[in-house]
């Protein structure tokens, strides 16, 4: 290719180097006197253009060229991002597990035993099964004290003898030495004990089952209580699991329930107690809904203040939060304890007023709030003068999809006007995604559990815990074990909270109507929405549209267009299914070659263990068939070989039974 030289242009390539050599050498000096001046490259942060200097072109093309020094040495690579702290995984070897089998049979063996003798002697009375239930609870420990605090609040279930001896579980469990507290609160926060607190209370205000509780003093001086998780206790829940998980695989093996029906029950268990050892996720949990509680726009409720700074995986320091407990109250309202109930006036409390707003603290948590206080016993509830609540310990909390919530304020609304059908049909999607199930069936049985608690509820005669939603909930946790329906874990953490609120709200008020409190919430939420409403909207035609909003309007539009694509591909598609149609006779008849291989594979070992055993003892005279008749005509062959064919026909009959979804 030919260039031509522009006009006025020299093309003498002479002058041209002698220019071009004489200006790199001035750059070059400039470079090295902005070297020795230590401010290079400053320029380039000062927002000025940098100097192109004019680097020669002859030359060889391995050499120096200039370059800017760093203005710190610190090396960025080395900085790596602090990532959230998570709790460590409990394990539990095999031989802790069996441990844990053999004491749970000796608590269960102890307490029938002990009722047996009792009866024997004519001194059975349900005062000693009570305390001999707690005393058993307490020896098994781990899941079971679970267990037995969660029994002691339902009054309406359980005897109330039972309940007001399982009570003592609730921060009455023996407490662990103090010196494991002051090791374990050492290890997290890396400081010795006299450096954080100024005084520390050996003797624990609160023992339950995971944790203890101490009082102490900053040396800033605020009061403070100190959560210390109790030492091995992820463990022993993991072995308890374990050996739940051994009776669960017993069982299913013997089909004595459905084969893999306990999977789900036993992962939900496990996620459940595991949650409540994490005291980051507690700590956290309790942050947030002290800091949201302010917003809510009511002073009534809230919870105590975190010290993340002395905090840690097995500790929590929060705010000491004077008052009574909610379990206090209760038992002096039911025991019409006049002593009590003067004490308790003088702190100007009612017990109908904390009533009312444990309902509304419950229904702001579940409906507005992201989280829920799934385990509100009355020892994780403090009553403060002038009704104020404090909740704490949230190791347990649950969310609810925006969808749930809509079918439940559905649920109330159909419920409100009597519609039974309609009230059923809404239960229904909540148990969504369904098994393969008669769905007509199981409305049936559902609006038969929801006539039953309406009658109960509508009926001037009834006892108060009748009015309570537990009935309700109950027969529906019953249509659900009928039809082998599963329930997620949040929907089962709701209905639970919601039990035990109600439960506490009518023991501390019999006459309380919960449908109206509700009711009374929505309509405060509605005055709410409407004012937060009223102000975007007036901010709209102040302002005019946001950003935010055309991106929208930008969704809305590619929302339409899908939703008209998936219209016409459900239209499109095939009304039939045949496999489902198919799925049956397949499984049964893949049943039939397992049990085919299953009773090939017996008979084979046994064949051969036998033959080896018969040339091994010298027996020269039996042949091959000989042992053959031998082993089918034996008794224990034969047992053997009916119980596998008997599990195999149980599991073909589980899949025959099952309804397709309709």
């Amino acid at each position: 290719m030919i260039f031509e030289h522009p006009v006025g242009s020299s093309p003498n390539p002479v002058n041209k180097n002698a220019r071009v050599a004489k200006a790199a050498e001035k750059a070059i000096g400039r470079w090295h006197k902005t070297r020795s001046a230590g401010a290079s490259g400053l320029n380039v942060y000062a927002g000025k253009e940098p100097e192109r200097p004019d680097i020669p072109e002859d030359g060889p093309v391995l050499r120096d060229l200039p370059r800017r020094e760093r203005i710190t040495r610190e090396i960025v690579q080395d900085i790596q991002p602090r990532v959230m702290r998570l709790a460590r995984p409990f394990k539990a070897g095999f031989w802790f597990a069996l441990l844990r089998l053999l004491i749970w049979i000796y608590g269960i063996s102890r307490y029938l035993l002990g009722t047996a003798w009792d009866i024997l002697l004519r001194r059975n009375s349900i005062e000693r099964r009570a305390v001999r239930l707690r005393e058993s609870l307490e020896r098994i420990g781990g899941t079971f004290l679970k267990i037995g605090q969660q029994a002691s609040i339902r009054i309406d279930l359980i005897p109330y003898r039972y309940c007001v001896e399982l009570t003592r579980l609730l921060d009455k469990a023996e407490p662990f030495p103090v010196e494991q507290a002051i090791a374990i609160v050492e290890r997290n926060t890396g400081k010795e004990l006299s450096q954080i607190f100024a005084a520390f209370d050996p003797n624990p205000i609160g023992s339950a089952s995971i944790a203890c509780v101490y009082q102490a003093v900053l040396h800033t001086g605020e009061k403070v209580a100190v959560k210390v998780r109790r030492p091995r206790i992820g463990e022993t829940m993991m072995a308890d699991l374990r050996v739940l998980g051994w009776l669960f695989k017993f069982m299913e093996m013997t089909t004595l329930v459905r084969p893999g029906y306990t999977g789900n029950v036993l992962q939900e268990l496990r996620d459940t107690l595991l949650e409540e050892l994490d005291f980051y996720k507690e700590a956290r949990f309790q942050e947030l809904f002290r800091g949201r509680a302010r917003k809510s726009g009511r002073s009534f409720f809230t919870a105590p203040r975190v010290y993340p700074e002395f905090s840690g995986e097995e500790v929590i320091v929060e705010e000491f939060i004077p008052g009574i407990w909610l379990s206090e109250l209760i038992a002096a309202v039911e025991h019409d304890n006049k002593p009590a109930m003067d004490r308790i006036r003088e702190l100007n409390i009612d017990p109908k007023i904390v009533a009312r707003r444990l309902l509304w603290a419950s229904h702001w948590s579940m409906w507005e709030n992201i989280f829920f206080h799934a385990d509100p016993h009355p020892a994780n509830i403090i009553v403060q003068a002038d009704n104020r609540l404090v909740f704490i310990d949230f190791g347990s909390a649950g969310t609810l999809t925006e969808s749930r919530r809509l079918a439940m304020h559905e649920l109330f609304a159909r419920e409100r006007e009597e519609d039974l059908e309609g009230i059923s049909r809404v239960a229904l999607t909540l148990l969504e995604p369904l098994p393969p199930v008669d769905t007509e069936k199981v409305i049936t049985a559902i609006e038969k559990v929801f006539w039953d608690a309406m009658i109960a509820q509508r009926s001037k005669h009834s006892q108060w815990w009748e009015k309570t939603s537990a009935n309700l909930w109950l027969g529906f946790f019953r249509v659900t074990s009928q039809f082998k329906i599963p329930m997620s874990v949040d929907h089962v953490r709701m209905i639970r909270a919601t039990l035990l609120y109600d439960t506490l709200a009518a023991r501390l008020d019999n006459q309380i109507d919960l449908g109206k409190q509700y009711r009374a919430f929505m309509k405060d939420a509605g005055d709410k929405a409407r004012k937060r409403l009223r102000r975007k909207i007036r901010m709209r035609f102040e302002r005019g549209f946001t950003a935010s909003d055309f991106g929208k309007l930008e969704r809305v539009l590619k929302m339409s267009d899908r939703a008209l694509f998936l219209a016409e591909r459900v239209m499109n598609l095939r009304t039939f299914n045949y496999g489902a149609l198919l799925g049956k006779f397949v499984s049964t008849f893949i049943s039939l070659i397992s049990l085919a291989i299953q009773m090939t594979i017996l008979t084979g070992t046994i064949l051969l263990v036998a033959y080896v055993l018969q040339i091994a003892s010298g027996a020269s005279d039996f042949s091959f068939s000989d042992t053959v008749g031998l082993v089918v005509t034996n008794p224990w062959y034969l047992g053997g070989l009916a119980i596998v064919t008997l599990i195999n026909i149980r599991r073909m009959l589980f899949r025959i039974s099952d309804e397709e979804i309709k």
